[in-house]
């Protein structure tokens, strides 16, 4: 990871300090302003981000544009970044399905998230604020403040794992923990491998653009099924069978993106253990839903 030109003013306990000051601003008035104001509320949160990412640089006087480097994307670039949001989308299919197994009971949250989105706000005004700033707001702070405080670590996969693990916390929902934790750190690796902010801003963009265009879809489209009552009446078991092999593809889509990101420190044996991943995925998805199909049959009881 390249470091700052003055990387001994930002040091890794600091980066821990802005985490957990942003997931308290988050906590406590970014919750009151959304309360307050709705989507307005929403955007004034993001901006919020924002505000605290540019003052810690200027606090501590760390140049702006080596916190938030910003190249111009190349082909190769683009294409690696459409690979990774694919295959993020199959990793969160599985991370999605291991969450409402261990924690079933937390769909109320979805349901709330998606009732404070899509009614009764304008669609045209919920898209730029439910897109577009989370992903230049929250990138500031998580792929530019918060990373670049551990940027004096010489492993990469360490600094990708502890800012993803600090994303999904940042979204305090225990359902969406493991899916947006595994998102964060796709988004550092971006930001590690290639030290060019646009690129997970651009993921981020097109990830949040892709569930606010589906939500917003689900909200106008008439619907004769209750998603949630549907959801309850699938065993847990049969339900994580599906996630599986819905997204048991996401490793060698991974693997692929991250060749095209980083081609310098790919190895051709990972697509041979990408390839064993997916299998095994598709495997245990495809015994777990055989298993909880027969123990619905009248001969299995």
């Amino acid at each position: 990871m390249q470091q700052l030109t003055n990387q001994e003013r930002l040091r890794p306990w600091m980066g821990f300090i802005l985490a957990a000051v942003s997931i308290a601003a988050l906590l406590f008035a970014g919750s009151a302003m959304q309360h307050a104001w709705g989507l307005w509320g929403l955007a004034a949160t993001e901006i919020m981000m924002l505000a605290l990412a540019v003052g810690y640089c200027l606090i501590f006087r760390v140049k702006l544009k080596e916190v938030f480097p910003v190249r111009r994307i190349t082909g190769r670039e683009f294409g690696g970044v459409m690979l990774l949001l694919a295959g993020g989308y199959g990793l969160s299919m599985v991370a999605v399905g291991l969450s409402m197994t261990i924690l079933p009971s937390s769909m109320q949250e979805i349901e709330g998230l998606n009732d404070f989105l899509y009614s009764g706000n304008n669609l045209l005004l919920l898209i730029p604020i439910a897109t577009i700033l989370p992903a230049i707001c929250e990138e500031a702070i998580m792929r530019g403040a918060i990373l670049s405080s551990f940027r004096s670590w010489k492993r990469d996969w360490l600094i990708v794992l502890v800012v993803g693990i600090i994303f999904g916390i940042f979204h305090l929902s225990p359902l969406r923990f493991l899916n947006t934790a595994c998102l964060g750190m796709i988004l550092a690796f971006l930001m590690v491998k290639r030290n060019n902010i646009l690129l997970p801003m651009l993921l981020h963009f097109l990830n949040n653009l892709i569930a606010v265009g589906a939500g917003a879809l689900s909200s106008i489209l008439p619907s004769t099924v209750d998603v949630s009552t549907a959801l309850a009446s699938v065993q847990p078991v049969q339900l994580l069978g599906t996630y599986l092999i819905a997204g048991c593809s996401f490793p060698m889509l991974l693997t692929l993106g991250a060749m095209l990101i980083s081609p310098e420190t790919h190895k051709k044996k990972r697509f041979l253990f990408a390839g064993i991943a997916s299998g095994v995925l598709f495997f245990a998805g495809f015994v777990l839903m055989t298993f909880s199909v027969m123990n619905t049959l009248p001969l299995f009881n």
